[in-house]
């Protein structure tokens, strides 16, 4: 009997290293998105937060509606991604594959295609 409590207390002690290491990997993820144009350039964390933006002097060219839009995409890009890689870290802990991200990657593949990423 004592040697099975042990190796439950073992395998607990591992489960909460493994979860304490995908926690640190969780709160390290940043994903940064730059508009086409250059004008703004997004970094977010792994909650789509966003942790920095940068603007170039590109953004004296646009409108204040086009810079409204262009930081918004800028930002959704960024999270997207973030999300992404959210999302993987997750199933790579569970030891499958993110079924939900399908949509997240054919939707990355169409927007590199426009020039996106």
């Amino acid at each position: 009997m004592k040697s099975g409590t042990a190796d439950v207390v073992e395998q607990l002690r591992d489960n909460a290293e493994r979860l304490n290491a995908l926690a640190d990997r969780l709160r390290a993820i940043r994903a940064e998105e730059r508009s086409p144009d250059g004008a703004v350039t997004v970094t977010v964390d792994g909650n789509g937060e966003m942790v920095d933006l940068r603007l170039s002097t590109a953004i004296m060219r646009l409108s204040p509606k086009e810079f409204e839009r262009t930081l918004v995409t800028t930002a959704e890009h960024a999270a997207r991604r973030a999300f992404a890689e959210h999302g993987g870290l997750i199933a790579e802990f569970g030891g499958g594959e993110p079924t939900s991200m399908a949509p997240v990657a054919d939707r990355a593949e169409h927007e590199q295609e426009r020039g996106w990423l």
